[in-house]
């Protein structure tokens, strides 16, 4: 999944949308979460803490931190974890909508 789909994703499940800069750079608690939620799943979607820094126009080590950060958010926040799970649900059902989608057209 793109960068920019998972933006996406987490604007819609968030309401949050973290192409205007004034959220990212935002320490208010959705902005921060939406953002974290975003790092969390393009790294987990393969891409490199480098290019997301660039994406939020952040340095490395913020991601890292964020990447870091986000476990014990999982362990200790509702709110977080069910933002997030919101968001993997999309992705999952995204992911399966659009193999349905391949196997319909190769038939």
């Amino acid at each position: 999944m793109t960068k920019e789909q998972i933006l996406k994703v987490v604007k819609d499940e968030t309401g949050v949308d973290l192409t205007d800069r004034d959220n990212v750079r935002s320490k208010h608690t959705p902005n921060l979460f939406a953002r974290y939620a975003a790092i969390v799943l393009m790294h987990e979607e393969g891409h490199k803490p480098e290019d997301i820094a660039s994406l939020f126009e952040l340095h490395r080590t913020a991601i890292y931190y964020a990447l870091i950060s986000i476990n014990s958010l999982l362990e200790t926040n509702k709110q977080f974890k069910k933002m997030y799970l919101a968001c993997i649900k999309r992705i999952a059902e995204n992911e399966s909508n659009n193999e349905t989608n391949v196997y319909a057209t190769a038939s």
